[in-house]
């Protein structure tokens, strides 16, 4: 249990009110099937799931369906999700399945070999390798990668788009010199600008960075991408020379 709590006022019947509510960082559900329990938790990554399962529990009896998504596929070979939705496209990836130590100081944790399975139009489980019966198994759906990305000046992510091949796009505002402007547009900083960076699907590499502004304060603020990879950006600016090439209005008016 955490130290936190939580209040609910909803509408103006004080019997629907409820005040002071325990919060908790970890919840389990014991025996969603036999043997097994289903985890959520906190984590500094944001909250995760995951599956525990008593030695010899059946991995196949386990079902994950998406209420809302227009469909789910397995992609990268099952190592990952791609969901979607009528508000855009979900993902889930890093899968990890392992057995954990079977007696204390004794035996180092295995990895087992596992994958998403799809089992219906949005609803997967688990096809899981070879397993030791006497030990017990997590299936852990966790962050693929994590990244710092600036410079040494101030930094700020506000917006994020994903490719259809999983390349990720984000843009927000940097104070930076040195921020990473691989292949940009624009490789020079003018007062506090937007950038504008796209990272490959594995987090390993920039396929360009730029940024993008003028002379004032710059900040993008969101951002989309099309099926052919261009990226298209909004935010604020007070830069009179901010790049209006083509635009319909091409004046700073305030």
């Amino acid at each position: 249990m955490r130290p936190d709590r939580v209040n609910y006022f909803i509408g103006n019947d004080p019997a629907r009110w409820r005040t002071e509510l325990p919060t908790y960082g970890r919840l389990v559900w014991e025996g969603v099937y036999a043997g097994i329990d289903f985890v959520v938790e906190s984590r500094p990554e944001g909250l995760t799931y995951r599956f525990e399962l008593t030695p010899g529990a059946d991995a196949n009896a386990i079902r994950v369906r998406w209420e809302g998504a227009t469909a789910v596929r397995a992609v990268h070979g099952g190592a990952a999700l791609r969901i979607e939705t009528g508000l855009g496209a979900l993902g889930e990836s890093g899968l990890r399945c392992v057995e954990p130590r079977a007696r204390p100081g004794l035996d180092d944790e295995r990895s087992v070999a596992c994958r998403y399975a799809l089992a219906g139009a949005r609803e997967v489980g688990f096809a899981l390798g070879a397993r030791d019966g006497e030990r017990p198994l997590v299936i852990d759906p966790v962050i693929d990668w994590s990244s710092y990305l600036g410079g040494a000046g101030e930094d700020q992510g506000y917006g994020i788009a994903v490719d259809a091949g999983g390349d990720a796009y984000l843009t927000g505002y940097t104070y930076s010199t040195d921020f990473p402007t691989t292949g940009g547009f624009d490789t020079t900083l003018a007062g506090s600008d937007t950038f504008v960076t796209k990272v490959n699907v594995a987090g390993a590499s920039i396929a360009w960075s730029s940024y993008l502004g003028g002379a004032g304060s710059d900040s993008g603020r969101g951002i989309a991408v099309d099926g052919g990879g261009n990226a298209f950006v909004t935010g604020q600016t007070s830069s009179a020379d901010f790049p209006t090439t083509g635009g319909f209005d091409t004046t700073l008016g305030g």
